[in-house]
């Protein structure tokens, strides 16, 4: 394809371009008083493609930055900042945080003042969450983030200049510095997994090279007649906005490649012809099967029962991809197909089947091979089928929130134990099978000494403590917990008080801390259990 899909631009950049070259041009629905030309009367080149006649401006990210405040740092902070930033945040503070007194909050050795980054993923509904990176400033005293909060704080595009363009997103949450891998080289970076909010839908938007209004009005009726209604919206005649359907959600740029392909004027001869084309692509040992696919998903029925000839291909990989677009082109019969790929424990292909039945398949036809995949023997497999099955929101997995800083869940219907920590998202601990106890005779200490998980022989409960390093002269506080591991979870994470104040609850021990331990109480063979962290988020803007 001659012009790509371009990753990663700012949407500023898109604005801004949008609106010098077309914004003063109006919209073909408004524009009834004038006298269209037909179709055939306007210069479309033979076989030209949406690709051909356009431009996609659908970043799958937005560079995003700001600065804000950590609070709760243990005298390891710094005041130190630039002016116009000291500024901005005292203003910050004034409007966002009332009761505080903007300089002593900024000049205390237990605040410091930090740069956060991330990348807003255009995908993300309003009110969507995303990772955020959190950096100390260079230059300053500040040793230290761990076990800091950032209260509030705004986030605009990268691309910008100063505090004044538009805001994207807010961020709020603990600040989590990764143990799991090893002790932390660095602490003063760290992350808030699922901190950001967006505050906006961003829309994905086609810029024609040479603005028509037919040829705009022509391209939305497409894709309607492609994709369904409201699909589409011609602007103006240089821009078509496109709603990304929600089956392709998660698909964003694979569905932009999918309009680029599709042909705006395509007689069946030249249509069958491509869908031949295609098929021979996939079945075969050369060409680009990707593309093929990208291809066949454009044209949409008309290459159902070339497809579905493929479903008895003696190579599994051909009918993984032919049922894969149909189930894309709103057809069943791929169904069978991927579930056996997906069944498959020899297969290579499961995971590409799971993700095709996820995104595609009816919701009780892919909610039940999820859960039957719980039971599966490959620790991937079963994760797979459970981030499915969260997003289906399944009966088959509990969850909880501890406190407001992470959630708890429990998943049934496997016979494998393990326990899972997120390390990119919203912080989650999975609890598979179980109930998981914690064993006799059991003593975990935080690195720093100041948590203690002790289990004594013949001993009914386990000791829970808590050293507040921040509070001079006070001792550690201690609380009981059943034997139970989500019961000793809940104590470290809970809130102190109860609501009616009545109660002390659990230690507000920080999600960082509380995933260090549970692997090493696996590692010390202190629970039966597999333990499985996810990936460490990655935030690159190369």
């Amino acid at each position: 394809m001659k012009n790509e899909i371009k990753n990663k631009i700012y949407l500023t950049i898109t604005a801004v371009l949008a609106i010098m070259l077309f914004g003063c041009v109006e919209s073909p629905e408004k524009a009834k008083d004038k006298t269209a030309p037909s179709l055939a009367a306007t210069s479309i080149p033979p076989g030209a493609t949406i690709g051909t006649l356009t431009e996609a401006f659908a970043p799958e990210f937005i560079a995003v930055s700001g600065f804000a405040i950590v609070g709760g740092l243990n005298g390891t902070g710094s005041p130190e900042c630039p002016p116009v930033i000291r500024t901005y945040l005292s203003q910050y503070i004034r409007k966002n945080l009332p009761g505080r007194d903007s300089e002593s909050f900024i000049n205390s050795r237990d605040t410091a003042v930090v740069r956060i980054e991330g990348l807003l993923p255009t995908s993300s509904p309003k009110g969507g969450s995303f990772d955020i990176r959190v950096t100390a400033l260079e230059g300053t005293q500040t040793t230290s983030l761990q076990n800091g909060q950032i209260y509030g704080a705004e986030l605009r595009a990268a691309a910008s200049i100063g505090f004044t363009s538009k805001i994207l997103a807010t961020v709020s949450g603990p600040i989590y510095i990764d143990r799991i891998d090893g002790p932390p080289n660095n602490f003063t970076t760290g992350y808030v997994f699922g901190g950001a909010r967006v505050l906006d839908d961003h829309k994905a938007f086609l810029i024609l090279r040479e603005p028509d209004y037919v040829i705009a009005s022509a391209i939305r009726n497409k894709l309607i007649e492609r994709f369904g209604d409201g699909i589409a919206r011609a602007i103006d005649p240089g821009q078509v906005e496109i709603n990304i359907p929600s089956r392709y959600r998660e698909q964003k740029q694979r569905f932009m490649r999918i309009i680029l392909a599709t042909h705006l004027q395509f007689n069946p001869e030249q249509m069958s012809k491509a869908i031949s084309e295609a098929v021979s692509v996939i079945s075969g040992s050369g060409g680009n099967k990707d593309m093929a696919e990208i291809m066949i998903e454009s044209i949409g029925l008309p290459a159902r029962n070339q497809l579905t000839d493929l479903l008895d291909s003696s190579e599994q990989e051909v009918r993984l991809r032919a049922a894969r677009c149909l189930l894309n082109i709103g057809r069943d019969e791929g169904f069978r197909a991927l579930r056996q790929i997906a069944l498959d424990t020899k297969s290579p292909y499961r995971i590409d089947a799971i993700r095709a039945i996820m995104y595609a398949a009816k919701r009780n036809d892919a909610a039940a091979v999820a859960r039957r995949l719980l039971r599966d023997a490959d620790i991937d497999i079963r994760l797979e089928a459970y981030e499915q099955l969260r997003k289906f929101r399944d009966v088959s997995i509990d969850s909880e929130q501890i406190a407001g800083r992470f959630i708890l869940e429990q998943v049934a219907g496997t016979s494998h134990d393990t326990i899972y920590v997120s390390r990119s998202g919203y912080p989650r601990i999975a609890i598979f099978g179980g109930p998981i106890y914690c064993k006799e005779d059991v003593f975990i200490q935080s690195s720093d000494g100041a948590i203690t998980i002790d289990a004594q022989e013949g001993q009914n409960y386990v000791n829970v403590m808590r050293t507040m390093r921040n509070r001079p002269g006070s001792g550690p506080v201690t609380l009981r917990s059943s034997y139970r591991l989500t019961d000793i979870i809940r104590t470290l994470g809970a809130d102190p008080i109860s609501q009616d104040r009545q109660s002390r609850l659990g230690l507000a021990v920080p999600y960082a801390e509380i995933i260090s331990m549970l692997k090493e109480m696996v590692e010390k063979d202190g629970v039966e259990a597999e333990f499985k962290a996810g990936p460490m988020t990655q935030i690159s803007f190369k």
